[in-house]
């Protein structure tokens, strides 16, 4: 007998189905969220302690646990419940969690009443058929395929996906001891994931994924004993692999002998070798043998040839692959180059060369071969190749800031994606859509796009997340003011990236928190993990992000007041994203500095530096950041007391801004006339000006332009003597999040509304939150308002 449905509130939770709906809508949950929720519910007659939790649903792992907060929130959000409320799921403070909510179970599903399925989908509802037939048809055709897929792959582990075989290429061990084959252990890694994507049946995990997995758990053979049971779970569980194949090269008298280990994910192994004179034919040998393994066929034919007819062109394309993956594209260049010159209708090498050209920042050049590559391509009918082709080409466009070309060439992208049933890929694209909704300010799109992205994810097996999963939630939340949330989201970011061996990508997550602690003002903690990060990027070798990291370096530095060093590492931004040919970084970089040399008093070296930055903006089209750039020209002016000029400046900003419907551009400039009001000593202007930006912006959710706003409004009536007008604006302050800035703000306010004790209170609450950060001038006010205690 199945296991019977439970219902709470409006929800339904279907561990056989493994499907929650609410409202009679299926609700999109990570398999270990749901697998929370269904444990909880089992359990309800009792609070869970939260390591048997994170026993039963991460079994044999190692969690934190703020993963576990982080899931317990997801389940939350899920059912309609949150942490305030706590209706179905209630924290047990120093102990877990309980499940609270009435729960009822109707009869189980092995029964169903005439006309009352409790298993049937919600649009059979009104479908006229027979309630039988939407349990025997299924079970039917699920015995047909298991039947077929046991005949043709009798040796499969029966917890692989069904029908659909995801394999993951190690990086070949190579024991021929000669240097000249030292190309080999990343380059025919990449041949043959390349050639065994070719075919419909197969889907590959992507090289950098495999290698940064590979390299994370050190595996290095020997190859009869396998892949250790750790890596093939990771693959796995990071990227739903269901196979692994490993190779190894070594000498075989004058020739080479490569042999082959394929691994399913329950440990079940089929070995070969191939011998020959020639990696790049060995390698094709490998291919045969699986596809035959996997598929009971040879999908290619005697004649056809890896890349090329030519042996060196073959060649050359192992050895561009092993540079890119190895992140040394400059040198990976020629080589593809050598093969296009000679063979320039090659899909191949002009695909990789167009996605280095794209890294390197020759934008222009890789944006001309990958609209042509995706001509050919829609005129082959190749959907595959075409849907790898646009989106690179929509990452392109977006970097370049074209948002609305960028969504043209994505939407193809994912629906070239779908109909190949690539769930990998779809995710990946919905993903970069989403992010093109939040340079919008579509957060909402943004969050529904990611929703989608994970239900892809989940079909193409993947057990864990991708941390850009985790990532692009946190910038979400970072957006609208949730620093909290943020922060979760980042956790699980690190985790997901360790979990895969990705120390770029967990350098960038731990650049994140830094920049997430710059919004709280803990600037000491945001230095640390900012330098964190920076020693990663330094040991991977990777000079484009240590660049990136000194551009944040520049302003947690300004914010501490060390200008001199902001310069420094401002500068040193500027310098790597030039080198790369990184226009966006190069502009932001540029602005950076400007705004060290203001500081320092520089007033001309900084409008050159800005001056050059709207340029760069403006060559790639980035109209927003460009505005932006125009109103920072606008404070110099405003520096310099000609408050007129500013206020011209931003009403120019402002009709652009509103004419492009460009939301952040807007508010800044709204800004501005309230600062030049100020400036002008016309206090009623300002406020005016102020209080009208607060009401776009509470009409876009921009939450931390929000608080800004909130604080510019609360100083000047408090600076005005109006307390009372003030009461209101600093109540919304206080849902704000927590920040240095805030509370001492409030702390201004019940000092003059004589609350000396409350103001004592949020003083010690700053400086507790600032840390090695607090200051002189704050301690003196805190000094002040404990000598007004009665």
């Amino acid at each position: 007998m199945t296991e019977a449905p439970f219902r709470f509130d409006a929800c339904e939770l279907d561990p056989e189905r493994r499907e929650l709906s609410r409202d009679g809508h299926l609700v999109s949950l990570q398999p270990r969220v749901f697998d929370l929720l269904v444990y909880l519910v089992r359990n309800r007659d009792r609070a869970v302690d939260k390591d048997e939790l994170m026993d039963a649903v991460w079994p044999g792992r190692v969690i934190t646990e703020t993963a576990l907060t982080r899931a317990v929130m997801k389940a939350r959000k899920a059912v309609d419940d949150d942490a305030t409320r706590q209706a179905v799921i209630r924290t047990v403070h120093g102990h877990g969690y309980r499940f609270v909510a009435e729960v009822s179970t109707p009869v189980p599903s092995a029964s169903p009443a005439p006309g009352n399925d409790q298993h049937a989908p919600p649009q059979a509802a009104t479908s006229g058929h027979s309630n039988l037939r939407w349990i025997l048809v299924p079970a039917v055709l699920f015995l047909l395929l298991g039947l077929l897929i046991w005949q043709a792959a009798p040796w499969q582990d029966r917890d692989a996906i069904v029908g659909e075989w995801r394999v993951a290429v190690l990086p070949l061990l190579d024991r021929s001891d000669d240097p000249e084959l030292a190309w080999s252990r990343l380059g025919l890694m990449g041949l043959v994931n390349g050639l065994l994507a070719e075919a419909p049946e197969l889907t590959t995990v992507a090289d950098a994924d495999v290698l940064n997995l590979a390299q994370h758990g050190a595996w290095d053979g020997p190859l009869r004993e396998g892949v250790g049971a750790g890596l093939l779970r990771g693959l796995a569980e990071v990227h739903g692999a269901t196979h692994v194949l490993a190779m190894e090269l070594e000498p075989d008298g004058t020739g080479l002998r490569m042999n082959w280990v394929l691994q399913a994910a329950g440990g079940v192994a089929h070995r070969g070798t191939m011998v020959g004179d020639e990696g790049t034919r060995l390698a094709r040998g490998v291919v045969q043998g699986v596809y035959g393994q996997l598929l009971g066929r040879s999908r290619l034919a005697v004649e056809a040839p890896l890349v090329s007819a030519d042996p060196f062109h073959n060649e050359a394309y192992a050895r561009g692959l092993s540079l890119s993956l190895e992140g040394r594209c400059a040198e990976a260049e020629r080589y593809f180059q050598v093969i296009i010159d000679a063979e320039p209708t090659l899909f191949g090498p002009r695909f990789e060369l167009a996605s280095c050209l794209r890294i390197l920042g020759k934008s222009e050049k890789s944006e001309r071969m990958l609209r042509r590559l995706a001509d050919e391509q829609r005129a082959s009918g190749d959907g595959q190749a075409l849907a790898r082709v646009l989106l690179s080409l929509g990452v392109l466009l977006n970097r370049t800031g074209r948002l609305d070309q960028a969504e043209v060439v994505l939407d193809e992208a994912l629906e070239l994606a779908l109909a190949q049933e690539d769930h990998e890929l779809a995710g990946r694209v919905l993903l970069n859509l989403a992010i093109l909704a939040e340079d919008r300010n579509d957060w909402e799109g943004s969050e529904a796009l990611v929703d989608r992205a994970v239900l892809r994810y989940q079909r193409a097996g993947l057990e864990v997340l991708p941390g850009h999963v985790h990532s692009h939630r946190a910038n979400l939340a970072m957006d609208q003011g949730r620093l909290a949330e943020a922060e979760l989201d980042l956790d699980q970011a690190i985790e997901s990236f360790r979990a895969a061996g990705d120390r770029r990508n967990e350098a960038m997550m731990l650049n994140n928190l830094g920049y997430l602690r710059r919004q709280q003002g803990r600037m000491d903690e945001a230095e640390t993990y900012h330098r964190q990060s920076l020693a990663i990027r330094e040991a991977i070798g990777d000079r484009v992000g240590v660049g990136r990291i000194h551009g944040m370096l520049a302003i947690v530095l300004a914010a501490r007041g060390d200008h001199a060093g902001a310069r420094e590492s401002a500068t040193v931004a500027h310098e790597v994203a030039a080198e790369a040919g990184d226009r966006l970084f190069e502009a932001v970089a540029l602005a950076n500095l400007g705004d060290a040399e203001r500081a320092l008093g520089d007033t001309a070296a900084a409008a050159a530096a800005y001056r050059e930055s709207g340029e760069v903006f403006r060559a790639i089209d980035d109209q927003m950041r460009a505005l932006q750039i125009e109103l920072r020209l606008a404070e110099l002016t405003l520096d310099q007391g000609r408050a007129g000029e500013a206020r011209q400046a931003a009403l120019q900003v402002l009709a652009t801004a509103r004419s492009r419907d460009l939301a952040q551009a807007e508010l800044d400039a709204m800004e501005m006339l309230g600062d030049a009001a100020l400036a002008e000593g016309e206090r009623e202007q300002a406020r005016l000006e102020f209080e009208a930006a607060l009401a776009r912006v509470r009409e876009t959710g921009w939450s931390a332009k929000e608080s800004r706003l909130l604080q510019k409004l609360v100083q000047l009536y408090l600076d005005d003597g109006d307390p009372v007008s003030a009461a209101p604006l600093v109540g919304a302050l206080a849902a704000q999040e927590d920040s240095v800035a805030v509370f001492r703000l409030r702390a201004r306010y019940a000092s003059v509304s004589d609350d000396p004790a409350g103001a004592v209170a949020l003083m010690e609450r700053a400086r507790a939150l600032a840390g090695p950060d607090w200051d002189a001038d704050s301690e003196a006010e805190l000094v002040a308002y404990r000598a007004a205690l009665p």
